[in-house]
């Protein structure tokens, strides 16, 4: 019984040896590794599709509103390019007839 007592202190001994002075180095060198490439492949997506650097937009004029859109404090906008403009009032804008 006391050499199994034995046998497990010298195998925990081993086992949290091998954690400490092993394993969690190579750990935190592999999680190096992958944040240094996910790092990289984040400034190639940046690269490639340049939206980090243009940040202009050009002004396209308002053609009319759509009235399908509308909710009472909300009116919808249609502009030049084809895009539409949503703009909301604090309060409300658009009231029924006769109630």
């Amino acid at each position: 019984m006391k050499h199994l007592r034995t046998a497990l202190s010298v195998l925990l001994i081993l086992a949290t040896a091998f954690v400490y002075y092993l394993a969690t180095p190579a750990k935190a060198l592999a999680d190096k590794v992958i944040s240094d490439k996910v790092a990289e492949q984040i400034e190639v997506y940046a690269d490639a599709n340049q939206f980090l650097t243009d940040t202009s937009l050009e002004y396209s004029p308002l053609l009319g509103e759509i009235d399908s859109l509308r909710s009472e404090s909300v009116k919808h906008f249609r502009r030049a390019d084809g895009a539409i403009e949503a703009v909301t009032y604090p309060f409300p804008v658009h009231f029924e007839k006769n109630g």
